[in-house]
């Protein structure tokens, strides 16, 4: 399944948590959707001398604006950009298009003009129902604001609506979390993903952190929200199909399922990522910098050719923060034995202690164990 993501970089205001690239500057909006199509086009070219053009002979499956904030374009130049897919590429006929949004640029004109281009799939930059929580994160719109887009883009025909929200904001009670996650589950909508906020370096909260202008996050009331949003997801019938991911029944994101389980995808913008071929590329992370190497014919900034090591610990590392975990035995069919070996013997542990589980061959991280998600999966990561 191939997939495209497009970096639209441009934002109204930094929120104080944000590390992503972007750019506060309309000025640019123009001259980067230039370059998104001249980019569209140069690697275009240059799949075309690759076999099966990278998996990309076959149409685009799935199809993810991220940001920066997307809807801070106007529809007519989103729609130039998916002009050009369509021209170089084509598209499935169940493509999944997906596009972030924040609340408080939602109209009934611009849904209505995403959903012409093509949208059937919206992500909503909620993050928090609760007035305190988007005050604390630096969020440009209310909860009002917040329910009205959701109720907006319904009554607007979307029918494939996810919800951002985070947890583990400090003041951000118990009670103020499970609120949360019950206004998401009154609403009646197919897909949330769940983040724990995380203090980044550089980043507005981190300084004023440092200041102490801001309350540091806790681990222990971030590990509680996390419990509780296990426990509202299973008694819901949700799918728990990736550590930050929760759908309903045949709503996964094909995006998301992409990328987990190593599908080939294309990256196009600043700080742009892609993965085919058995390789890794990314865009340099300046918009005007991005637009002047576009224009100069330069589609890549950098590559990497995946050496089977890089390729083990990738898999480990995607495959179990899943539902389906990873699959010992496609470990010991597709890389030297080394590899399996070492898994078998770093995972015992974590075995014994009731974090993962083994079905089938395939390691399985336990409610207990997604808790540490990351750590386990860096112990088994091979080093030398």
């Amino acid at each position: 399944m191939a997939g495209i993501y497009i970096h639209i970089p441009f934002c109204r205001k930094a929120c104080h948590y944000c590390n992503f690239h972007f750019s506060t500057s309309k000025k640019l909006h123009q001259a980067y959707v230039d370059a998104l199509i001249k980019e569209i086009s140069l690697k275009k070219d240059k799949l075309k001398q690759l076999p099966a053009e990278g998996g990309f002979d076959k149409g685009i499956k799935s199809l993810y604006f991220g940001g920066g904030t997307p809807s801070q374009l106007p529809p007519d130049e989103l729609k130039r950009i998916t002009d050009s897919l369509r021209c170089h590429f084509g598209w499935d006929n169940d493509i999944e298009f997906t596009l972030e949004a924040n609340p408080d640029d939602i109209s009934a004109e611009v849904l209505n003009a995403w959903r012409d281009m093509g949208v059937n799939r919206l992500s909503l930059g909620i993050q928090s129902f609760k007035e305190k929580d988007l005050k604390y994160l630096g969020r440009q719109h209310n909860a009002a604001l917040a329910e009205r887009a959701i109720n907006l883009a319904r009554d607007t025909g979307y029918n494939n609506i996810n919800i951002d929200l985070i947890y583990g904001i400090p003041e951000q009670t118990t009670k103020d979390w499970e609120e949360n996650l019950e206004m998401f589950i009154s609403l009646n909508l197919q897909h949330l993903s769940a983040y724990c906020l995380t203090v980044e370096p550089r980043t507005p909260l981190h300084v004023l952190i440092n200041k102490e202008k801001k309350n540091k996050p806790s681990e222990q009331q971030a590990v509680r929200h996390f419990e509780i949003l296990l426990k509202v997801a299973h008694a819901n019938n949700m799918i728990h199909y990736e550590i930050s991911n929760f759908c309903f029944e045949n709503y996964y994101s094909k995006h998301n399922l992409g990328y987990w389980q190593r599908k080939p995808y294309l990256g196009f913008g600043a700080s742009a990522h892609s993965f085919y071929a058995q390789m890794r590329s990314w865009n340099v992370a300046n918009t005007s910098v991005y637009i002047k190497n576009i224009a100069e014919g330069n589609t890549f900034s950098e590559e990497e050719q995946l050496d089977e090591k890089t390729r083990y610990n990738e898999y480990v590392l995607t495959a179990l923060r899943t539902l389906w975990g990873c699959d010992m035995d496609y470990v010991k069919n597709i890389f030297d034995s080394r590899f399996y070996n070492y898994l078998v013997k770093q995972s015992g542990k974590y075995l014994e202690q009731g974090l993962l589980s083994n079905t089938n061959h395939f390691l399985v991280l336990t409610d207990k164990g997604k808790l540490f998600a990351d750590g386990i999966s860096a112990d088994l990561f091979m080093v030398d």
